[in-house]
């Protein structure tokens, strides 16, 4: 996904405020360590995650959710399976309660299973929860790397299948404005993210 065209700063925060004003939606939020990780899928929702989270902190006078973002654009999961990346990431957020991960768009095509191992694993190890987001439905289609990764990350990581979703998509990868606003109430419903309070 290098080179993707990402949506504005403002239109996703507007966005996400439309989001997070639902009751609902900011009872789901609190006071946890919130660690998200992965491709440009991460970076764009991620740090609008981040950015409202400080400002309604700062607006109420009290902690929310504390939201860490980890990415970069383009990233298979190879990428965060080599080297120990993932490891290391989680030793420098060592009070994570829940990490959401972001990947699997960028292995769309991919026909057998990449090395979900070493993740899962640090996962494990650091004691943290897990929500898995899998690939969003690129150019329209089902990939197999959807099932494969559904069958993989189980127990360790709830996954949140993506495609089934059906997320609207404004360049056949990345979410139009109001698939983010879908994505964000799919994701932020999950067992991993109501139960991690």
């Amino acid at each position: 996904m290098s080179g993707a065209k990402f949506f504005s700063p403002l239109s996703l925060l507007l966005t996400l405020f439309c989001f997070a004003t639902d009751a609902q939606a900011l009872d789901a939020l609190g006071h946890r360590h919130v660690l998200i990780v992965g491709d440009s899928e991460a970076c764009a929702v991620g740090m609008q995650v981040q950015g409202f989270v400080k400002g309604r902190s700062e607006r109420d006078g009290h902690p929310v959710d504390i939201v860490d973002v980890v990415c970069k654009t383009g990233s298979p999961i190879q990428y965060w399976a080599a080297d120990h990346r993932f490891t290391h990431v989680l030793v420098e957020h060592p009070s994570t309660d829940v990490v959401m991960i972001f990947l699997g768009t960028n292995n769309h095509e991919s026909v057998e299973l990449p090395p979900v191992q070493p993740i899962l694993d640090a996962v494990r190890e650091s004691g943290a929860k897990c929500l898995w987001v899998g690939n969003t439905k690129v150019r329209g289609y089902h990939w197999r790397i959807n099932e494969l990764l559904r069958g993989a990350v189980g127990p360790t990581c709830e996954y949140n299948d993506t495609e089934k979703a059906d997320i609207p998509l404004a360049d056949g990868v990345h979410p139009t404005r109001q698939g983010v606003l879908s994505w964000l109430q799919s994701l932020w419903s999950t067992q991993t993210m109501r139960g991690s309070r």
